[in-house]
C-alpha cells in the first residue's frame, strides 16, 4: 500500500528543488522532461533495462551552473526521509549515466532530513553533495502530516 503522506512529502521536494539548487550555489538552467531523460537514457551505454526505468523516472534531475567557477553541470539527485546507502548509489549510478550520455559533468546529490552513518561517510569524503530537509520546507501547510 502506498503511504500518501511519503507522496506528499516526495512532491513537494520535488517542488522545491529550484530552491534547493539555488542554496547549493548553483542557477538552475533546466530540470529535463520525462522525454529529455528517456532520450538520454538511449545512449548510456552498458545500461541494463531496468536501470533505464529508474533513471527514467527520476524527477531530481537538474542542470545548473556553478556560480563560484561558471561551469555548467547536472545534479542528479535521490530523496528519502533518512537515506541509506542505496540512495547514494542511485544518485552516483544517475550521475554517471548523465555523463556518459550528455558528456557534461554531474555531481550525485543526497537530499533527506538524515542520514546512516555510512552516508554520513560518503558525504564527508565529497563522494556526494547534500541537501538537508528540515520539517518546515516539506510542508506544503498546516494540513499536511509529517511522518516520523
Amino acid at each position: 500500500m502506498i503511504d500518501l503522506n511519503l507522496v506528499i512529502i516526495y512532491n513537494r521536494i520535488v517542488q522545491l528543488l529550484p530552491t534547493f539548487v539555488a542554496e547549493m550555489d548553483y542557477a538552475l538552467i533546466a530540470i529535463p522532461t520525462n522525454d529529455e531523460l528517456v532520450r538520454m537514457s538511449r545512449q548510456i551505454p552498458n545500461a541494463t533495462p531496468e536501470e533505464r526505468r529508474k533513471f527514467n523516472r527520476s524527477r531530481l534531475i537538474a542542470l545548473v551552473t556553478d556560480r563560484a567557477s561558471g561551469e555548467t553541470l547536472y545534479l542528479a539527485g535521490e530523496a528519502s526521509l533518512t537515506a541509506h546507502r542505496r540512495h547514494t548509489d542511485r544518485a552516483q549510478r544517475h550521475a554517471r549515466f548523465l555523463t556518459e550520455a550528455t558528456g557534461v559533468r554531474a555531481i550525485p546529490a543526497i537530499i533527506s532530513l538524515r542520514n546512516t552513518p555510512e552516508v554520513e561517510s560518503l558525504i564527508e569524503s565529497g563522494a556526494v553533495q547534500w541537501i538537508q530537509l528540515d520539517e518546515h520546507n516539506i510542508f506544503l501547510d498546516e494540513h499536511d502530516v509529517f511522518l516520523e
